[in-house]
């Protein structure tokens, strides 16, 4: 190679990398917005956080029967509760006589209750839904139940129906008469109730 042809190999050369650096240091529009893949790390970083809960809803799967009860204790309103409650006595193979309603759905009594005092609020209420009456509403009851029924106010204004002093719920679990799902449920708290 020759002096002047090497000169202009040089010159080339130069103009080439200097065009290049050019290019990498000259912000274009599409270099000054962010670039569209940091969304996706903020949308992974909120996947873990849902995951637990669809899990959980995994795990708790109600019946057809319990989600209508939780969408029953959801919406009832004092100006919704029924004038009149009807309660039955049930046989069942094991418990012996039971208090159920008038569709033969079983009743429970929570240990932690106290007499006039229901303490089975919020979630608590979701999975145990009360047996909700209007304030100056009436039992109609089986002949053979020698206890006696009231309405017993609850915290969120609601009344609902007590046996003896003793607040009555459904177990949403149960999906037809005769289930006793909930007897001796959360450490033996949930029974079903005699007559």
């Amino acid at each position: 190679m020759n002096g002047h042809t090497k000169q202009l190999w040089m010159i080339g050369l130069v103009v080439l990398c200097a065009a290049a650096l050019s290019a990498c240091a000259s912000p274009t529009p599409a270099a000054t917005e962010p670039p569209a893949a940091t969304a996706a790390p903020t949308e992974a970083a909120a996947a873990p956080t849902a995951a637990p809960a669809a899990t959980q809803a995994a795990t708790e799967v109600p019946t057809q029967a319990a989600t209508e009860a939780a969408t029953a204790t959801e919406a009832v309103t004092q100006a919704s509760a029924p004038e009149t409650v009807v309660v039955n006595v049930a046989t069942d193979p094991k418990m012996g006589k039971i208090l159920v309603d008038a569709k033969g759905l079983t009743l429970y009594l929570y240990t932690k209750d106290t007499p006039g005092k229901s303490v089975c609020n919020d979630k608590c209420a979701t999975f145990w839904p009360p047996l909700y009456i209007a304030q100056d509403g009436k039992v109609t009851a089986d002949s053979s139940i020698t206890g006696t029924f009231s309405a017993i106010q609850r915290d969120d204004g609601t009344f609902m129906v007590a046996y003896n002093g003793v607040a009555l719920y459904y177990y949403q679990k149960d999906a037809k008469p005769g289930d006793i799902l909930g007897e001796g449920v959360q450490n033996n708290t949930w029974h079903v109730v005699h007559p």
